[in-house]
């Protein structure tokens, strides 16, 4: 099939695979928009792509596969897949939806990683990547897939406490353990993630979890242990052909829980993109993990009412600084097998190196419902948490497929499948059990990290194209004092780290830096100290240089106003459009605050057509 070997998309010869493509795209679309059901059953457009590097010889070479689901939104598009043919890197990807999927046309895209522990390490890989490449992984890649049919992607050994937990050696692919498999795996990947926060001020690897069947029977949610029935057609549809193929290669698969307001579009790809998600290696299990203050979470008859009401930060968020040691809770809905109990993962960086702890707390009668506070706290220690519920063991799949196989062979099973007689899984036995689990997304404390702030005004204006960027102006505001905790802009106190002024304890000063994350173009205005003022009593910090890039600034509890343009202030507004523009605003050493703002959208049907465009950026 010359479409699908080694033309890609681009119709390189006139052979009509562009035009082949693009039919079978629309009617998938179709299929999509047809079947989605709002608040009953909501679908999603996607597909997969299927990029691995090519056997070099060395065994270890012949399992690079680098494959991502790309999933969008809604019905906004691109003309047809970007494929690993014609995009073959992940930067050239995520470039190419960068242009086609974004803010002036409505798409939005996520890129998720699937069975990492077969890319050779390689799936959270960095080499060679530049600033823009960081950003959009950053943007499209929220998301990774930690166990699905061809095993799990957690991690190989828990090593952390002596041996003692083991509870990483579950459905791990032998073929896939080897020591340069390791890197690939997911909790191996948060921590390279939490290394360069670490050393760079930034992590690119910042992602929740999910998981899914990868069925190729399109069977999908069906992971049953006890009706397994294969998952790619006649090489494994009997219980034979599945215990002699490959049995510990394989598993049903996992499924992943989204926490939202309501089943709709809308509501689920927020919760998509904000990583309140959870994993399961099959059962229906819920689970909800939160950072609390306070309160008495586990005796709260609505939780996670109180919990949300004090501040609390859910799966797949990031705490605010801390001083004093955070206390988590997890609260666990078994499906039909009671739950044993949840393991507190924790990966922090001390003296410059990634320590891993597990914290094993046993469940008593449901609700299944602890607290954990963390015993090694240091509030300058980057760090993650998520909790892993497991259940009471239960019969693995190869356990019914042997029991059937006994049925129907009853005098040659032994024969046919010997490693049936054994219950021990280290010695190839096949009759054993499993303790099925759910993972929930991290919790990440990033002390330094930009806190995201709301953009209640943005406007850029330029006149570079036609040769006068003294023209230029800059205007940003922000005002927080309706949103969340950890989303609202804090006023620094006089003489701390982040006191801008002479006073300030970091010797002050501050920085505003505009940037686009999709192009890379970027501007920093470094605001001296001398030209900070504190207000009385501490209430607000002002900025005045009539003559810089930057003007003036204006700093109080909730309220952010900084004023700029001219020559001197160097982001041009050349291209046919920006998309985003994201601003960020640093006073001494604290952390920065940061608003990533699309172009607003006027007309019938909403456009940007006006707001971005040559020489205009508008909020």
């Amino acid at each position: 099939d010359v479409c699908s070997s080694d033309l890609g998309f681009t119709d390189l010869a006139g052979s009509g695979c562009l035009a082949e493509q693009t039919t079978v795209w629309g009617a998938e679309n179709a299929a999509t928009e047809t079947a989605n059901d709002p608040c009953t059953f909501t679908t999603f457009h996607a597909y997969e792509w299927t990029f691995a590097l090519s056997p070099q010889g060395d065994p270890q070479q012949d399992k690079q596969t680098l494959h991502k689901n790309v999933l969008f939104k809604d019905a906004n598009v691109p003309a047809v897949p970007l494929d690993a043919l014609d995009y073959p890197t992940s930067p050239t990807l995520w470039a190419a939806l960068a242009a086609q999927c974004n803010a002036a046309n409505g798409c939005e895209a996520l890129t998720i990683p699937h069975n990492m522990n077969q890319s050779n390490g390689l799936a959270f890989a960095l080499g060679g990547y530049g600033a823009p490449d960081l950003n959009r992984m950053m943007k499209f890649q929220r998301l990774a897939e930690i166990h699905q049919h061809k095993a799990s992607s957690e991690c190989l050994t828990d090593t952390a406490d002596t041996g003692a937990v083991t509870a990483c050696d579950f459905e791990v692919n032998p073929e896939y353990a080897l020591p340069g498999d390791t890197a690939g795996y997911a909790r191996p990947g948060l921590e390279s993630g939490l290394t360069r926060f670490a050393t760079r001020g930034y992590d690119p690897l910042h992602f929740g979890f999910v998981g899914a069947t990868d069925n190729h029977d399109g069977t999908m949610g069906n992971v049953a242990e006890a009706t397994w029935p294969g998952f790619i057609g006649s090489r494994d549809n009997t219980a034979l052909r599945r215990l002699t193929r490959n049995p510990f290669k394989t598993n049903p698969g996992g499924i992943t829980g989204i926490w939202a307001e309501e089943n709709t579009r809308d509501a689920l790809w927020a919760a998509l993109v904000r990583r309140e998600t959870f994993a399961t290696s099959g059962p229906k299990i819920r689970v909800r993990f939160y950072e609390y203050t306070g309160g008495d979470p586990c005796g709260d008859p609505g939780f996670p009412a109180d919990v949300v009401a004090r501040g609390g930060v859910p799966m797949g968020g990031t705490m605010p600084f801390a001083d004093s040691a955070p206390s988590f809770v997890v609260y666990a809905l078994q499906d039909v097998t009671p739950l044993a109990a949840v393991d507190l993962v924790k990966a922090s960086i001390v003296a410059g190196s990634v320590v891993e702890s597990v914290h094993t707390v046993a469940f008593a009668a449901p609700p299944y419902c602890v607290t954990w506070t963390d015993p090694a706290f240091d509030p300058a220690a980057p760090a993650f948490y998520y909790a892993r519920v497991r259940e009471r063991p239960t019969w693995r799949w190869s356990h019914y497929d042997c029991e059937r196989v006994k049925a129907s062979n009853p005098t040659d099973w032994q024969t046919l499948v010997p490693q049936c007689a054994s219950s021990d899984p280290m010695t190839g036995g096949l009759d054993t059990t499993i303790q099925e689990r759910a993972w929930t997304s991290p919790i990440w404390y990033l002390p330094g990290e930009p806190v995201t702030v709301r953009a209640t005004a943005l406007k850029l204006r330029d006149a570079s194209v036609a040769g006068n960027p003294s023209k230029r102006r800059f205007f940003f505001r922000s005002i927080t004092r309706h949103d969340a905790v950890g989303h609202r802009i804090v006023l620094p106190a006089p003489g701390s780290a982040g006191d801008p002024t002479l006073a300030g304890g970091s010797g002050g000063g501050a920085t505003v830096t505009v940037y686009n994350a999709g192009t890379g173009a970027t501007f920093t205005a470094n605001l001296p100290a001398e030209k900070w003022k504190s207000g009385r009593k501490g209430s607000r910090y002002s900025f005045r240089d009539p003559g810089g890039s930057i003007r003036r600034v204006s700093v109080a509890a909730d309220k952010l106003v900084v004023h700029g343009g001219r020559s001197g202030f160097g982001f041009a507004l050349d291209a046919p459009s920006q998309g985003a523009v994201a601003v960020q605003v640093r006073l001494g050493t604290a952390a920065p605050w940061c608003a990533d703002v699309p172009a607003k959208t006027s007309g019938k049907p909403p456009t940007t057509s006006r707001t971005d465009r040559v020489d205009r950026f508008l909020e």
